[in-house]
């Protein structure tokens, strides 16, 4: 029995919705809890990963921002982050090795990757 199987079962169950609700917090927690997130620049981006909300991010990129970060999160390879919404691009210059990703407008969430991980994780308007 598959995942997604199991799921459907326990969600057509009108009594069990509890129990659906704790099969998908467990299956979202096993799948992931290996951290990727290494260090955060911007402490704002730091709270909004971990509480879901910050004072110091403009509250209409927070969506945007948590999913992009929980992407970061779960890759394996800088190229992960490669999805066609998101623009990811390599900086250049003195910036060379650091990665972007689009935000919304000139806002661009940047990071570097090692096999450890993300690091310097920041929230920047570098136009």
């Amino acid at each position: 029995m598959t995942q997604s199987s199991l799921h459907l079962m326990v969600s057509r169950c009108k009594n069990c919705r509890f129990l659906a609700f704790l099969l998908t917090f467990v299956t979202f927690h096993v799948t992931f809890s290996a951290r990727m997130i290494c260090t955060f620049k911007h402490e704002g981006l730091k709270t909004l990963f971990e509480t879901g909300h910050s004072r110091s991010v403009a509250p209409d990129l927070h969506r945007r921002l948590i999913r992009q970060l929980d992407f970061l999160n779960c890759a394996k390879s800088d190229l992960d982050m490669n999805l066609q919404s998101y623009r990811f691009h390599q900086l250049q210059g003195t910036r060379r090795g650091t990665y972007g990703v689009t935000v919304s407008g000139n806002r661009r969430l940047t990071f570097t990757f090692t096999d450890a991980g993300a690091h310097d994780i920041d929230l920047e308007d570098y136009h």
